[in-house]
């Protein structure tokens, strides 16, 4: 199978509009908190992103909205596929 492909299918499959992107374009200003995070803390929870018995997953970033300042309790990796994107990392 040729990378084109391969590559062509994975943009296909991450370019798919979420249901909470879908509401972001039309008109919702902010992202559904009780999607990422547990209580009123900042931080995004692995247990609402990771399915039960997995350590890794690939998803696309929530987009067309600023996400607000957080921390995770897991590692997150950032892979820019298309597009852009500015990442402010400890204020920088």
């Amino acid at each position: 199978m040729g990378g084109d492909l391969v590559d062509s299918r994975i943009i296909e499959q991450l370019s798919i509009v979420t249901q909470e992107e879908q509401a972001l374009l039309h008109g919702q200003k902010v992202i559904d908190r009780s999607l990422y995070m547990d209580g009123s803390h900042d931080v995004i929870s692995g247990q609402k992103l990771l399915s039960p018995g997995k350590v890794i997953t690939v998803r696309p970033h929530t987009g067309f909205v600023r996400f607000p300042e957080h921390t995770h309790d897991y590692m997150e990796m950032v892979y820019m596929c298309q597009g852009h994107t500015t990442h402010i990392i400890n204020g920088t």
